[in-house]
């Protein structure tokens, strides 16, 4: 698996590629937690043959510069829009992975003009939001509880390429380091899981982010949201519990839905040809 061509420019680390004539949107990939755009190494390749993609690392993450005006939500998704309409980014849909589709939600309801409609992958957090918002409900739900925890802790150690190749070379570590994001460790492509995992530096942009979303009940942000809603989900996501979909379904406007068997909280990973067929599926409304 080869890493994405990418591109730096205004201090954002992007990739571009599948420029299409007849298509006058564009598909917009927003990466999670401690991610960088890398994790869509499997995902936008497939689908820039149908239509123009633009990755993006978030301010502060891969690389990508810290966001000017700190580490508020509001200033991360106006960053963001400001680079997208530099690279002439007037009409898109925008795919936002996990914590990615709280920005991505934000961007959809600060800038309702620039985007049509929002694809959620495994980003119905409103679980875990109250979990990291609200003792009392973490302690009420220590499962989920723990798998937030791990999740914050895998998105702050940052990766180098003697600690990928370890992970890599041990049976037992990837088993004990990767439960909390997939669903059979044993299973997943190595070469992919490298390329994504190179681009986390980790670090204090995880924690003021974390600090910036806490602050943004995920429920409220989606009675924000006007445009028409994708979800796809892993059915064995720890940080997703079948009342997020209910209650999403009833806050968003859900036109279509995709669970993947025996996935987790990383189907960029698990299931990156099924993620790319059910973003390229829905096309026929770019045109």
């Amino acid at each position: 698996m080869d890493s994405l061509t990418t591109s730096v420019t205004d201090g954002v680390r992007f990739y571009d590629g599948g420029w299409q004539s007849d298509v006058s949107e564009v598909v917009v990939l927003v990466h999670g937690l401690g991610n960088s755009l890398n994790f869509w190494a499997g995902v936008a390749p497939r689908v820039s043959e149908h239509t123009r993609v633009v990755a993006l690392d978030l301010p502060g993450f891969g690389g990508s510069r810290l966001p000017r005006l700190g580490f508020s939500l509001e200033s991360i998704t106006d960053d963001v829009a400001t680079f997208l309409k530099r690279r002439g980014v007037n009409r898109c849909r925008v795919v936002g992975h996990s914590l990615g589709a709280i920005v991505a939600m934000a961007i959809a309801s600060r800038r309702p003009e620039m985007v049509s409609r929002l694809v959620l992958v495994d980003g119905t957090l409103i679980s875990a939001n109250k979990s990291l918002a609200n003792a009392a409900y973490a302690v009420r739900h220590p499962i989920l509880a723990l798998n937030v925890a791990a999740q914050f802790a895998g998105g702050v150690i940052p990766m180098n390429e003697a600690t990928i190749g370890l992970l890599l070379s041990s049976g037992f570590l990837r088993r004990i380091l990767l439960w909390p994001f997939v669903a059979s460790p044993s299973l997943v492509d190595g070469e992919l899981l490298r390329v994504a995992l190179a681009g986390n530096r980790g670090g204090l942009g995880v924690l003021r982010i974390l600090r910036a979303v806490r602050e943004t009940g995920s429920l409220d942000l989606m009675r924000r949201v006007v445009q028409p809603v994708d979800l796809l989900w892993g059915s064995n996501d720890r940080l997703i519990p079948e009342r997020d979909i209910v209650w999403s379904r009833a806050t968003l406007s859900v036109e279509r839905e995709l669970v993947l068997d025996n996935c987790g909280h990383w189907p960029l990973i698990e299931r990156p040809e099924a993620v790319a067929d059910f973003l390229i599926s829905g096309m026929e409304t770019l045109r």
